[in-house]
């Protein structure tokens, strides 16, 4: 996900609480989180502007993508053990919960291209509730409910 004006990891609020004991000693730390970064990316799509989040249970492939793509700096919990030692990583508690402040600080901000326009012939339930895009022809079954920012 693109984020125009970039962002600053280190900038989030309480980050340093989901630091890993054995992060970078505090200067090389200091300096990897105050560059921006433009992108918050998987493994598959990263570049030298890119941060990435990984979790224990990492796929090979997406480690050998890492390798190859060469992000500007992965967050990695301390059970992936793999990462290519080139590669820029601070240790995490917990990547869920880091990804989970990370999307919810950077919302606001991030550009998304919509996929498609509201269509039309959609059939929503009077107990369910819409506020994302349908495309068209839709069926929303009752009590079902599509967030903003959904697109089905």
């Amino acid at each position: 996900m693109r984020v125009p004006d970039g962002f600053v990891p280190g900038a989030l609020p309480g980050f340093r609480g989901h630091l890993a004991d054995d992060s970078p000693d505090a200067g090389t730390l200091a300096s990897l989180l105050a560059v921006p970064r433009t992108a918050l990316d998987d493994p598959d799509r990263c570049g030298p502007d890119s941060l990435v989040v990984i979790a224990q249970g990492i796929r090979g492939d997406a480690l050998e993508a890492l390798a190859m793509r060469a992000p500007g700096l992965i967050l990695a919990e301390n059970a992936v053990t793999a990462i290519p030692p080139h590669l820029p990583v601070v240790r995490i508690r917990d990547a869920r919960r880091l990804l989970a402040a990370l999307l919810h600080h950077l919302e606001p901000v991030f550009h998304r291209e919509i996929p498609f326009a509201p269509g039309s012939g959609n059939r929503i339930h009077p107990t369910a509730v819409v506020e994302g895009v349908l495309e068209g022809d839709v069926t929303v079954e009752a009590g079902a409910y599509v967030g903003p920012h959904c697109f089905v």
